[in-house]
């Protein structure tokens, strides 16, 4: 299996490669589909068919998908680390106030034996 890393780039910064350029056009996260499809026909003389519409709108749904399992991902992570803060916060406070019951029978002089 042989994998290849294509690094994207921004609206802002274009690339000289053709390729790298369209297809950073067709991923970005931050255009419209509208958008998109204006610009290929444009910039990359292809022309939009219904199919190829399909397909551009498949892959913006496909950039959507991916920003929205990172949300999830991140949401996910963020609740186990309260929930472990909670639990954390929870026995600390168990711990201070059996240190003050402590403290009081100390100083009321009863002892437990």
């Amino acid at each position: 299996m042989t994998s290849i890393f294509i690094n994207l780039t921004d609206k802002e910064t274009s690339s000289k490669n053709r390729t790298i350029a369209m297809l950073s056009t067709l991923l970005s996260k931050d255009m419209p589909s509208q958008t998109k499809k204006k610009e290929l026909e444009s910039n990359y003389n292809i022309k939009m068919t219904k199919e190829l519409e399909g397909a551009v709108a498949k892959m913006c749904n496909l950039s959507d998908l991916i920003v929205e399992d990172a949300i999830k991902e991140e949401r996910e992570r963020s609740k186990k680390m309260i929930n472990k803060k909670d639990r954390e916060i929870r026995m600390l406070r168990d711990e201070i106030a059996r240190l003050k019951a402590l403290n009081k029978k100390s100083q009321t002089g009863i002892t437990k034996e």
